[in-house]
């Protein structure tokens, strides 16, 4: 989907620049609305990838504990920020290591 969305905001550009050249006033408003059609498009996809970086960090709870266990000390694990939000893609890659 982002990758048509980019297609999309390329051949739009493409429009615009043609219906310049135009000087055709009810063409040009008509792609206006398209473009704001695809900005909302855009924020929309892109706000469909983030994820709150919480989740991630609240695995951490069972590794923080097992640490705690086998070291025999008292570690406690307090995230801030939990809200926070991030691309998925960025997050998965924080998961891996």
């Amino acid at each position: 989907m982002v990758n048509q969305l980019g297609e999309l905001l390329i051949a739009t550009a493409t429009l615009q620049s043609l219906i310049q050249k135009s000087s055709n006033s009810a063409l040009s408003e008509t792609a206006a609305h398209i473009q704001n059609l695809v900005d909302d498009i855009q924020g929309t996809a892109l706000q469909l990838r983030m994820v709150q970086i919480g989740d991630t960090f609240s695995r951490f709870n069972r590794v923080v504990r097992d640490i705690s266990s086998r070291s025999g000390k008292d570690i406690r694990l307090h995230i801030e920020g939990a809200e926070t939000e991030l691309d998925k893609s960025m997050v998965e890659r924080i998961v891996i290591p």
